[in-house]
């Protein structure tokens, strides 16, 4: 099946309703404009071809054959980008999963958040004041802060909303 991409939102809905209720329906999205993110969206709600209209004539034939043979499809001359574009997103996603905050990291930064200083930090979770300074310069390397404003921000940033009903057992690491 050939959709020309129109109303971008409409097709989205459109191929992944498709592509749930009939999986062996290859998809060849048709479109006008090169665009990475949105060929990564398209191929992301279904499509097993994204094809450029400005692309060479036998370029249809080429993304027929590839879809019946279970391939994925791109127009080779925009192929670059939307690798790019994937590599890009990869690169993110692994970022943002090392960035990931320890329950320790969590609790401090919702005492921080309180408006506590490190001192008050050491003494709610029973720790030296030298190993919040510790856990301090580590968050903020961790999340490239340069002060403790900074680590809240991207702290909340990543989602990572911190335990609470963990802030009780001072020994947990």
């Amino acid at each position: 099946m050939i959709i020309g991409l129109n109303t971008p939102e409409a097709d989205f809905q459109a191929m992944t309703k498709l592509r749930k209720e009939r999986p062996e329906t290859k998809i060849i999205a048709f479109v006008s404009f090169a665009d990475a993110d949105h060929a990564m969206r398209t191929l992301d709600s279904g499509a097993d071809a994204y094809l450029l209209k400005s692309g060479r004539a036998d370029e249809l034939f080429e993304a027929i054959e590839a879809v019946q043979r279970g391939e994925i499809y791109v127009t080779p001359s925009f192929a670059t980008k939307v690798i790019g574009a994937l590599q890009s997103k990869a690169l993110e996603k692994r970022t943002a999963e090392s960035t990931r905050l320890s329950i320790r990291e969590e609790q401090i930064v919702h005492l921080l958040l309180c408006g506590k200083r490190n001192r008050e930090i050491a003494r709610t979770l029973a720790l030296s004041e030298k190993t919040v300074k510790g856990y301090m310069t580590g968050l903020m390397n961790k999340l490239r802060a340069r002060n403790r404003l900074e680590v809240v921000i991207a702290a909340q940033r990543l989602n990572s909303a911190p335990r609470r009903h963990e802030l009780n057992d001072g020994n947990r690491a």
